[in-house]
């Protein structure tokens, strides 16, 4: 996370107004076979905070991932994932020495289905990986039906690493605008893309 790319606003997916800085396009996962591979595996050092924002999600069948880090063998690490397994709302679990909230509340709670958007924030208390967003074990199961976007890494509030995930020129392959780490999704289709207003 040490590189440092620095594209108009208007490359990384932006668009300006009087008013505010606003994602102008998303990209929806399908559900079935598309996900988002970053070209390292991102290590997140304890004390960091994760952000991103989720759209577009009305359905949990059974276990959505959303984030996917290391594994050792047939033993999970980290990992960040929807639940609808238990007999009760679908809510955000983990797997590593994190803690997070959905929109300010417990992330143990519930995550609401309503198809809008939803910022998510993780504290980590030890090094949290993260190689995929939206499917499990590179690629092979729980697939999340939605959006992912705005992603960032803050260490002592300061953003260390930023991926958009939002600018539709560039396609599947997606560049991180602060750090050097990219994204691409596998599977890709144009198809993807709706207005970032739509989730709103």
């Amino acid at each position: 996370m040490s590189g440092l790319i620095s594209p108009t606003l208007e490359q990384a997916g932006f668009a300006k107004s009087k008013i505010a800085i606003a994602i102008k396009w998303v990209a929806r996962l399908d559900g079935l076979s598309q996900y988002w591979r970053f070209s390292e595996i991102l290590e997140v050092p304890a004390g960091a905070k994760i952000r991103f924002k989720m759209a577009g999600i009305t359905e949990v069948p059974y276990i959505s991932e959303v984030l996917f880090g290391h594994d050792e063998g047939d033993t999970v690490r980290t990992r960040l994932y929807l639940d609808a397994t238990q007999g009760r709302p679908a809510y955000m679990k983990q797997k590593g020495d994190i803690t997070g909230t959905v929109d300010g509340i417990d992330m143990d709670e519930s995550y609401p289905l309503d198809g809008l958007t939803h910022q998510v924030e993780l504290s980590v208390a030890n090094t949290f990986y993260i190689k995929d967003i939206g499917a499990h074990n590179n690629g092979q199961t729980y697939f999340l039906q939605g959006c992912v976007y705005d992603f960032e890494i803050l260490i002592d509030e300061v953003i260390t690493y930023k991926m958009p995930l939002a600018n539709k020129p560039q396609g599947a392959t997606q560049l991180a605008t602060v750090g050097n780490v990219n994204a691409t999704m596998a599977n890709y289709s144009s198809d993807v893309w709706e207005s970032g207003n739509a989730n709103s």
